[in-house]
């Protein structure tokens, strides 16, 4: 094969695998190229039985009870009492890992306020 061919394979198999990354993650076209393009520093630690599928049923004004029958326990929860509290369902395995971000914070009254879904890339 010649380099021509060679660039054409690499080129849609690059394609397919950034088709099936928007599909599985449910990502638009930014994430799901970052994902892709660095699949090899990717490394996303999940919540025991967190579920990518569940997470797309999370919506606005949900409270915490709702999130927890829909997605179990997070991994963690970071909470100041004054203002929101933000329930992790990924994180880095690594400090300096991209990693897949699903999180959902809650407002003072314990109301989802925001869900964030994103590839998220770490700083060097």
């Amino acid at each position: 094969m010649n380099f021509r061919r060679i660039s054409l394979l690499f080129a849609l198999l690059f394609l397919v695998t950034l088709i099936v990354n928007k599909i599985r993650f449910h990502y638009g076209w930014r994430d799901a190229f970052f994902r892709t393009f660095l699949a090899g520093f990717e490394a996303t630690r999940w919540a025991p039985g967190f579920s990518l599928d569940a997470f797309e049923k999370a919506r606005l004004q949900m409270d915490q009870s709702e999130i927890s029958q829909l997605l179990g326990e997070p991994l963690r929860k970071d909470c100041d009492s004054h203002v929101e509290c933000i329930w992790i369902y990924s994180w880095q395995m690594f400090g300096t890992d991209e990693f897949d971000q699903r999180w959902i914070v809650f407002n003072r009254s314990g109301k989802v306020s925001e869900l964030r879904k994103c590839f998220l890339l770490t700083e060097f």
